[in-house]
C-alpha cells in the first residue's frame, strides 16, 4: 500500500540531495576519490569511513505532516511512471478525482502532488485537465530520479552529466584564473602546493581539495554556474555513491593536474587551467564508463549463472 511503502521510499534519490557522504582513506577510498573532488565544496572534513546520511533526516522531514507525506509519495510515484514513459508527451493525464481513488487519498494530497509534477515540468495544468509534458521540457531536478529509474544508471544520462559538469569546472578555473588579483594568484598556488605536498595521503588531500575549488569559485563569481553545480552534484554524486560506482583514474592523472595548474597560475593563463580541468574530467569520463560496464557485465553475468 502507499502507506507500507513510505519507510522504503525513505532513502530514495530525491531525499539524498542533501545527503552527506565522506569518503576514509581506505583502499577502495582512492578509487572513488574524485566523487570528493566533484562533491566536495558542499560538505565538511573527511572522515574514516563512507557515510551516506539521509535516512533520520528524511524521517524527520516526513513527520512534519501526513498529508505532505502522502503527496510526496502520490508525486514521486506519478514521476517515475511518467519517467518510464507510461504517459506520453501530450496525454491528457488522469484527473484529481481518479487519481484520489486510486491512491485512495484525499482530492487536497492528489492536488498537492500534482503541484509537485508542475513545478519539475513533467505536467502542465490547463482547462479541461493536466498534459502530459516531454521530459526535455522538465527542471533539472528530475536527474536524480532519472538515474534511479533502474539498477543500473543510464551511462549515456552519466556521461552527459560528466560533460556538463567539465565544461562548467573548466570555466570556473579559468574564470579564477583570469580574474584573480596579485594576492589571490598567491593564494591559489599557495592551495595548489599544499595539494602536492599532500598527494600520497588521500584522507589528507581532501580538506585543500575543498578549499582549492571553493577558493576557485569564489574569485570567479559566477552565481549562475556554481548554483547549476551544485544542483547536478546534488542528484548526481549521492547516486552513484548509493549504486557503489568506483572509478579508478589512471596514474599520474591527479599529478598532471596540479602540475598544469602551477604552470596556468605562474603564466596567468585561465585557458591553461580550464583546459586541464577538461582533460582531467575526460579521463574521469573514460574511467566512469568503464565502471559502469563492469558494473553492468558482472550483473549480467551473475543473471546468467
Amino acid at each position: 500500500s502507499l502507506q507500507s511503502s513510505m519507510s522504503r521510499r525513505t532513502c530514495s534519490p530525491e531525499f539524498l540531495w542533501s545527503a552527506k557522504i565522506s569518503l576514509g582513506s581506505s583502499p577502495a577510498a582512492c578509487t572513488i576519490g574524485f566523487w570528493a573532488y566533484i562533491w566536495s565544496d558542499q560538505f565538511g572534513p573527511t572522515k574514516n569511513n563512507v557515510q551516506i546520511q539521509a535516512p533520520n533526516a528524511c524521517h524527520n522531514r516526513l513527520s512534519m505532516s501526513s498529508s505532505n507525506t502522502i503527496s510526496h509519495e502520490i508525486a514521486g510515484t506519478l514521476r517515475d511512471e511518467i519517467l518510464r514513459q507510461r504517459y506520453r508527451s501530450g496525454d491528457r493525464f488522469p484527473s484529481e478525482r481518479d487519481l484520489a481513488a486510486r491512491f485512495d487519498a484525499s482530492r487536497g494530497a492528489v492536488r498537492e502532488a500534482l503541484s509537485q509534477l508542475e513545478q519539475l515540468g513533467l505536467i502542465r495544468t490547463q482547462p479541461g485537465g493536466a498534459r502530459v509534458q516531454s521530459v526535455n521540457a522538465a527542471s533539472l531536478a528530475v536527474l536524480g530520479p532519472l538515474l534511479a529509474l533502474n539498477d543500473h544508471p543510464d551511462p549515456l544520462l552519466v556521461d552527459q552529466f560528466l560533460l556538463t559538469f567539465s565544461v562548467l569546472a573548466a570555466l570556473t578555473a579559468k574564470s579564477a584564473v583570469n580574474a584573480a588579483s596579485p594576492e589571490q594568484l598567491i593564494q591559489l598556488k599557495k592551495l595548489v602546493a599544499e595539494l602536492a605536498g599532500q598527494a600520497d595521503d588521500f584522507e589528507a588531500m581532501q580538506p585543500h581539495w575543498r578549499e582549492l575549488l571553493e577558493a576557485m569559485s569564489a574569485i570567479a563569481d559566477n552565481l549562475v554556474v556554481r548554483l547549476i553545480s551544485n544542483d547536478l552534484k546534488a542528484q548526481f554524486v549521492g547516486q552513484m555513491m548509493k549504486l557503489g560506482i568506483r572509478p579508478e583514474l589512471k596514474k599520474g592523472s591527479r599529478d598532471r593536474l596540479l602540475t598544469t595548474l602551477r604552470v596556468s597560475l605562474n603564466k596567468r593563463d585561465g585557458e591553461i587551467a580550464g583546459q586541464a580541468m577538461q582533460d582531467h574530467f575526460e579521463e574521469f569520463r573514460e574511467a566512469v564508463g568503464e565502471a559502469l560496464r563492469f558494473r553492468a557485465d558482472k550483473s549480467l553475468n551473475s543473471v546468467v549463472n
